[in-house]
């Protein structure tokens, strides 16, 4: 994962026209008070949902970061579809669609991982 992150910075200040995509733009509706859709954007990526879901938890509900989230949706998720969320983990549909290493395999990640590991939104200011 280092070298995936320090290979990623090295091709954006080497050229900021490779810049990893970011959330941005996305929107969410949510569908109850536990449940919410990453509404469907074209040409958005896994990651992007799961990005926008983490943020949405953080920004919108106030949540901890260490409050897990739980992908209510199965993959693979077709054009034109959100992706369901919800915290609560009966809802799971038991996979993130990725494979996650040394955290619990239950269809969800803390908030603070999925922003972590899918908002890709540095700016080249940061280094």
């Amino acid at each position: 994962m280092r070298k995936f992150a320090l290979t990623a910075a090295l091709l954006v200040l080497a050229n900021p026209a490779l810049a990893l995509p970011n959330a941005f733009g996305m929107t969410v509706t949510q569908t109850g008070p536990k449940d919410f859709t990453v509404n469907y954007k074209a040409n958005a990526r896994p990651a992007d949902y799961w990005c926008t879901a983490g943020r949405f938890a953080e920004q919108t509900l106030h949540l901890s970061d260490l409050t897990r989230i739980y992908r209510a949706t199965l993959p693979p998720q077709h054009v034109g579809q959100g992706v369901d969320f919800s915290l609560d983990p009966a809802r799971s549909v038991g996979t993130t669609g990725f494979t996650t290493f040394g955290s619990k395999q239950d269809g969800g990640m803390e908030v603070g991982s999925a922003i972590a590991e899918f908002c890709f939104d540095w700016e080249i200011e940061d280094f």
